[in-house]
């Protein structure tokens, strides 16, 4: 690994950035607007540069697709913005803010909204819904019905939405109709892995419970290291780091096993038959996943955070800098 290149910003005001396979996308928040920047992935020169007058919500996401990035506002709207000119293409009325990531498809957009309820002088919002919005006209088609949760997180395969909700696992049709649910058998962290018959949810205590899509039920508990950086889903793996090392569990064959390492990865992201990752003293760190060895540099002397791995690129942030990275 060597670094290609890197562009100065002001971290206080950086939400967050984004990735395709040719351009960067970088949002931040100055005072009551959404700032929008773009580079190239080859080199992260500079493209273009516009600014939203609308404020992101409190639980703030985007997702991209070849032409928009959708960004969610605190106006309970998720507006279609042209990647390349700054345009609203679309503004797709919620009228409810969304609280979890958001989700696109081919065609639709996926998330879950809270609907806030008047309680004396207080707007509180404890009821929640998975909502699928057109990408091309904002139209609302599906709404589920309510639940409650202190956290959940949503995940959409070929024929469902799945929403972990607290201690319970929902499987929505497309068509929003509740086709199934199960309990959860301990506190979950991370969003739903879903393979093609299996769906696992992971913990921060190294738990891994795995359901059949089709019945619901739970085919297995894996109790592994415990988890600080999420779930990663590498053919019949799951790996995550732990504070000493990396947990490489083969959920197929029900075992795990660890490498030490003198790193503690708090995030990292799959790329070329590798995790990297990045951590609080500064350093990228690749973990080879056939041969199961470490390397490393170091590019600050404080955390880095938010790695991206697109097109052969790996991008990470330090609190004033985003890196490119050769790997």
């Amino acid at each position: 690994m060597k670094v290609k290149n890197t562009v100065p910003f002001d971290s206080k005001a950086i939400i967050n950035f984004y990735s395709d396979d040719f351009s960067v996308i970088v949002l931040s928040a100055p005072a009551n607007s959404i700032n929008i920047r773009s580079f190239d992935l080859e080199n992260l020169n500079a493209m273009a540069q516009f600014p939203i007058e609308s404020e992101p919500n409190e639980h703030f996401d985007a997702c991209l697709d070849d032409d928009c990035i959708y960004i969610s506002t605190k106006w309970g709207q998720i507006l279609a913005i042209d990647k390349f000119s700054g345009h609203i293409l679309a503004t797709i009325n919620t009228a409810m803010p969304a609280m979890s990531n958001l989700i696109c498809d081919d065609s639709n957009i996926y998330c879950v909204c809270g609907i806030p309820l008047s309680r004396k002088w207080n707007l509180v919002t404890d009821r929640f819904s998975a909502c699928v919005f057109d990408k091309n006209s904002g139209e609302k088609k599906v709404q589920t019905n309510y639940f409650t949760a202190n956290n959940f997180e949503i995940a959409v395969t070929k024929d469902y939405i799945w929403i972990v909700a607290g201690t319970y696992l929902l499987r929505y049709s497309k068509d929003g109709a509740l086709s199934g649910s199960a309990v959860i058998p301990g506190a979950t962290n991370y969003p739903p892995i879903c393979t093609e018959n299996h769906i696992m949810l992971a913990s921060e205590i190294g738990s891994l419970h795995i359901f059949d899509q089709k019945t619901m039920l739970l085919d297995a508990t894996i109790n592994a290291d415990p988890n600080v950086s999420g779930p990663i889903l590498f053919q019949d793996k799951i790996i995550w780091h732990s504070n000493d090392g990396t947990c490489i569990v083969n959920y197929k064959e029900r075992v795990f096993h660890s490498k030490k390492s003198n790193r503690t990865i708090k995030e990292s992201v799959l790329g070329k038959n590798h995790l990297f990752g990045c951590d609080e003293k500064g350093y990228v760190v690749s973990f080879d996943l056939e041969s199961e060895e470490f390397a490393s540099i170091k590019l600050s002397e404080e955390a880095l955070k938010n790695p991206i791995f697109s097109d052969n690129h790996l991008l990470v942030m330090s609190p004033n800098q985003l890196h490119l990275i050769e790997t």
